[in-house]
């Protein structure tokens, strides 16, 4: 176990410590928020509940309690979430049912071990589901928007999947470019959450700081919605929604208002 990893375990065994007490006293459980974070920024909590409640014995059931599933819910990729996190139990060797991780039977010696298995267990089925869906998302995306540029500007004006260089000289794929007597604009589809919004900030941050960078446009379907993760896209591109109009794409192209 690497020197971060035996710190980690060491917190959460310490936070655990704090509990058990609770555990033991109280209603048999408690909840515990462990440093492990959903892709919405949220930290994972585990249940730990006393099996039997209220007993001498030293066996607990540790628990996500469902609220990974509730994550992927509200990110609209529950169906998604169901199929990788019986892949993730398997592998991690943890139970999966009625959508929640768990293992029982865990001595409090290993309760810590449990936690943090349970935690990032939880943590990894919703980046899992949601890259999936992303990736279907995105595909879907990119071909509409294709279309959509193609109708405005023509095709022979606009390029698809191109490859930008930014001034890290890193290659970075773009769903469309419009090249125009006035400069080139570089378009990428984001979904409206946050892995989408930072893979797209660093991108457009770096191609912007280039020598010669084309202009930047994100398409989202609902720039309202973004709320102060709007202000972290905008920084380095324009952000637009997806039902722009024929005369706002072109002004944007040819850098105007």
């Amino acid at each position: 176990m690497t020197e971060a990893k035996t710190s980690i375990c060491g917190a959460v065994a310490d936070e655990i410590a704090r509990h058990v007490s609770v555990i033991e006293t109280d209603s048999g459980a408690c909840f515990i928020r462990l440093p492990v974070f959903y892709p919405n920024g949220s930290c994972v909590a585990v249940r730990i509940q006393k099996i039997p409640p209220l007993t001498e014995t030293d066996s607990y059931l540790v628990s996500d309690y469902a609220l990974a599933y509730d994550e992927a819910e509200a990110m609209g990729v529950a169906t998604s979430f169901v199929r990788q996190a019986g892949e993730v139990a398997q592998r991690l060797g943890l139970a999966f049912i009625k959508h929640a991780f768990s293992v029982t039977n865990v001595p409090r010696a290993n309760l810590a071990w449990a936690a943090l298995s349970v935690a990032n267990a939880s943590c990894e089925a919703v980046v899992l589901a949601a890259q999936k869906v992303d990736e279907a998302r995105k595909e879907n995306d990119s071909d509409l928007l294709y279309a959509k540029l193609v109708r405005v500007f023509s095709a022979k004006n606009v390029s698809r999947d191109v490859d930008i260089v930014g001034a890290s000289n890193t290659h970075w794929p773009f769903d469309a470019m419009v090249n125009s007597s006035y400069v080139r604009t570089v378009f990428e589809a984001v979904a409206n959450h946050r892995n989408s919004i930072y893979a797209a900030s660093t991108k457009f941050r770096d191609v912007k700081a280039s020598e010669g960078a084309p202009e930047r446009v994100a398409m989202v379907r609902d720039k309202a919605s973004l709320g102060t993760m709007h202000n972290i896209l905008s920084m380095d591109c324009r952000v637009i929604d997806w039902d722009a109009d024929t005369e706002l794409l072109q002004r944007v192209v040819i850098h105007e208002g």
